[in-house]
């Protein structure tokens, strides 16, 4: 099962991070289960939209806070799971919100291929 692990260091203040962008997987080649955990350093510094195809999963939502730099979230515990068919995009787009350009943004994506 495909699975990307993203780590973005110090998002520059009001910045967009987009972290499946150029992906392998960016589209499934087939259908799946995908899981999806993000994590940030600081609680209300960034926001995040994840689509999967036409299923809006998170739209404009405030990341949990308290991660630890460079520590990615439980592996058994997905914050966002989806059924997506082949050739569906996968996308999250992460957008700085505290105007301080101090947070680190970690997570993972795993793609499990259904039949």
């Amino acid at each position: 099962m495909p699975t990307l692990k993203f780590y973005q260091q110090n998002l520059a203040a009001g910045a967009t991070y987009l972290p499946l962008s150029g992906w392998q997987y960016e589209y499934l080649p087939f259908p799946a289960l995908v899981e999806i955990a993000v994590v940030a350093s600081a609680i209300g510094s960034a926001n995040m939209t994840v689509t999967s195809g036409s299923d809006t999963l998170a739209e404009d939502q405030v990341i949990g806070g308290g991660g630890t730099d460079g520590v990615y979230p439980d592996n058994d515990k997905p914050d966002l799971e989806d059924i997506a068919a082949a050739g569906d995009r996968l996308k999250i787009s992460v957008r700085e919100t505290a105007g301080a350009g101090t947070v680190d943004i970690m997570g993972w994506v795993r793609v499990t291929r259904l039949a």
